[in-house]
């Protein structure tokens, strides 16, 4: 809206008086009405076309999450047994020396701190890493030469917020 506006006052032409006009017209004034807008719709929007929301998934979770322990915390829970909610950035599948797969992932805590996880075979068999989302992942913080880490014991899918463009057309009947 901004942008209608400087472009109506910049280009707007000054009245020259010293030439005779054959016509006379009005100046016409626009206004600019308000557009309404929706942060969910904005954000499926930027979903479909950029592939991720610009407000980040953790706002689009349908409902309230306690985000208690980030990654800066993890040092502090060393060796125990945690729950942390997390973005998954990518998870690799390998098989181990018995031929059963298991999963390496990493994650963006609430703050966009990147943290690793292992899903050994019996975790990777029972929880998949469904695709892109937030995920709670209950799991034990390990230290690997330095570098802290979870290994997953459990994880779950969290649901978002549905689309509202697809609720309102199913109520049109389209």
């Amino acid at each position: 809206m901004l942008l209608w506006q400087v472009h109506i006052k910049y280009n707007a032409k000054p009245k020259d008086h010293h030439l005779l006009q054959l016509f006379q017209f009005e100046t016409k004034s626009f206004k600019i009405p308000e557009l309404q807008t929706n942060p969910v719709i904005e954000a499926y929007d930027q979903l479909e076309l950029l592939g991720f929301p610009l407000c980040g998934y953790f706002k689009l979770i349908e409902n309230p999450i306690d985000h208690k322990i980030k990654v800066n915390d993890l040092k502090h829970h060393l060796n125990r047994t945690i729950c942390i909610y997390a973005k998954l950035i990518t998870a690799k599948g390998t098989k181990t020396s018995k031929g059963e797969l298991m999963h390496f992932g990493t994650f963006l805590d609430v703050e966009g701190e990147v943290f690793d996880t292992v899903h050994f075979p019996k975790v990777a068999k029972r929880y998949s890493l469904a695709g892109n989302g937030v995920y709670l992942i209950r799991g034990k913080v390990m230290d690997d030469l330095g570098c802290l880490g979870i290994i997953a014991e459990a994880l779950e899918r969290l649901a978002i917020v549905s689309d509202p463009r697809h609720n309102e057309k199913s109520h049109k009947g389209v």
